[in-house]
C-alpha cells in the first residue's frame, strides 16, 4: 500500500514543476515582447503593429535644373545624410541671399528602388519655416526639369522640425522629389542668408 501513494505524490510533483516551467516560459516571452516594443523606434520598417510601413530608400540626389556641368549643384556629397537614418546629420542647400532663391526652386529626390504607393512623406529638419512641394514619378529615371515631374502630389508651408505631408500618388511611384520654393533664414542670424537642411526623409504607407 505504501508504493501506491508515493508514486502518486511524485507524479503530482512532476506535474507541478512542469506547470511552473510553462509559466516561466510564458513570462519570458511576454518580457521579450515588451522589450522589443520599447526599443523599436520610429526608424523601424513597421513602427508598431498596425502602424505605418516605412519604405527602405535606395538613395537620394540633389536637384537643381539650373545647374550646368556640376556648377551650382546643391551639395551632392551630402545627399546620403538625408536617408542615413540619423536625424542629427543633414543635407543642405546652398546659402542664398534672398528668400525666394532667385529661381523657381531647388530640391532633393529620393529613390524607393521600385514603384510604391506612399501615403505620406516625412521630413525632419533643423531649419524649420521653409516651403515645399512634393512631386513623384514612376519613370525608370528621374526627370531633368521640374515641368517633367508633372503636378505636385503634396505640399507644405512653414515646414516644422518634423513634418508629415499627405500624398496623392494616384498609383505607385519610384522617385519622390522635395521641391523647395522658399528657404528658411540661416541658423546664424548674423549671416543673413537663407537655406534648408533636410536631416531625414521617409516614405510612409
Amino acid at each position: 500500500s505504501v508504493p501506491g501513494p508515493r508514486r502518486r505524490v511524485l507524479t503530482r510533483r512532476r506535474m507541478s514543476w512542469a506547470g511552473i516551467a510553462l509559466v516561466l516560459a510564458a513570462a519570458a516571452a511576454a518580457v521579450a515582447i515588451v522589450v522589443a516594443t520599447t526599443l523599436g523606434g520610429p526608424e523601424d520598417k513597421q513602427e508598431a503593429e498596425g502602424g505605418p510601413a516605412v519604405t527602405e530608400l535606395q538613395g537620394a540626389n540633389d536637384f537643381d535644373p539650373l545647374s550646368i556641368d556640376g556648377v551650382n549643384e546643391e551639395h551632392p556629397e551630402e545627399v546620403k545624410l538625408a536617408v542615413d537614418g540619423n536625424p542629427t546629420t543633414a543635407w543642405s542647400t546652398e546659402t542664398y541671399t534672398v528668400d525666394n532663391l532667385g529661381k523657381d526652386g531647388v530640391g532633393l529626390y529620393v529613390d524607393a528602388g521600385k514603384p510604391v504607393a506612399a501615403e505620406r512623406l516625412e521630413v525632419r529638419t533643423d531649419t524649420p519655416g521653409w516651403d515645399m512641394e512634393v512631386y513623384g514619378t514612376a519613370a525608370d529615371a528621374p526627370p531633368d526639369s521640374i515641368e517633367e515631374w508633372g503636378m505636385p502630389i503634396g505640399a507644405a508651408s512653414s515646414v516644422e522640425e518634423r513634418e508629415e505631408v499627405p500624398l496623392d500618388t494616384a498609383g505607385k511611384l519610384r522617385y519622390y522629389l522635395i521641391w523647395i520654393t522658399s528657404p528658411a533664414p540661416t541658423p546664424d542670424e548674423e549671416d543673413g542668408g537663407f537655406l534648408v537642411h533636410i536631416n531625414e526623409v521617409r516614405l510612409l504607407s
